[in-house]
């Protein structure tokens, strides 16, 4: 019996801390995909919450003199407590999902600006990502195309400049890109993710023109340092840590190494140096 309880309650209080865990990476950190929070994997969930927590009341009322059953009763509140934050995660994940408009949206194409920049006319390439960006103007995609173009043209101080203030605006929240339209009750959750993934994508393309471009390395690194002081526990971020490490330590990982390995979605065009 003793024994029974003892791996009832561990199993119980395991299920309860990965439960909080799930609700706290969640709801406020704002991280999304976690399995628990999926129907599929709620109800297994949910039926080892129980039957643990079945096993523990059920042994621990003839070992409650025994230490042993002390240890359970204590391993209790974790599971509880874990087990009601997962519950009211699962709810409002449930409530989000149920009142998201389902119509499908169709992701933007750029295949008229992209095939412009193979032939290499890159002022065409440029006004086609330009429309692009005039229908959505949260979309980073075209608007980092758009400064590919002109840094192809030549124009590094200008789109230098874009990049930078696109940056800022980001950082500080005054970016009206940086808020794409979206549902009342996920503005707040998904606001904050893409705020991140904007940060972190002009991050990637400054740092290549700072080190590709004009060999500043020293302007790259505080930009690097700066963007993981923001984008702290994101992470994607995380590959910005092997480049500031080449930077900082140059014989253990060359610049190119850190930025080819590092870089998730880099925008590949002839030319590139």
């Amino acid at each position: 019996m003793v024994i029974a309880a003892l791996i009832g309650g561990l199993v119980f209080a395991a299920l309860g801390v990965l439960g909080g865990m799930t609700a706290f990476g969640r709801w406020v950190r704002g991280y999304s995909g976690y399995k628990l929070l999926d129907i599929r994997w709620a109800i297994p969930y949910v039926l080892g919450l129980l039957v643990s927590g079945s096993v523990v009341l059920g042994c621990t009322r003839t070992a409650f003199n025994d230490w042993e059953g002390l240890l359970v009763l204590a391993l209790l509140p974790f599971g509880i407590l874990g087990a009601v934050m997962w519950g009211f995660a699962f709810a409002m994940e449930l409530f989000v999902r149920t009142t998201t408009p389902t119509a499908s949206h169709i992701e933007p194409t750029y295949d008229v600006g992209d095939g412009l920049m193979v032939r290499q006319r890159y002022a065409d390439a440029e006004a086609a990502f330009r429309q692009n960006l005039n229908a959505d103007p949260a979309d980073v995609n075209a608007f980092l195309r758009i400064c590919k173009a002109r840094q192809a043209r030549g124009d590094i101080e200008i789109v230098l400049r874009d990049l930078n203030t696109a940056w800022r605006d980001a950082i500080d929240r005054t970016d009206s890109a940086a808020t794409p339209p979206r549902p009342a009750l996920l503005e707040k959750l998904k606001e904050k993710e893409y705020r991140q993934d904007r940060i972190l994508r002009l991050t990637f393309a400054l740092g290549d023109i700072y080190v590709e471009r004009l060999n500043n390395n020293d302007m790259a690194r505080k930009l690097y340092a700066a963007t993981l002081e923001h984008l702290f526990g994101y992470p994607p971020a995380d590959p910005l840590r092997d480049r500031l490490k080449a930077l900082e330590k140059p014989d253990r990982l060359t610049i190119e190494e850190a930025a080819e390995e590092s870089q998730p979605s880099r925008i590949p065009f002839p030319n590139d140096e």
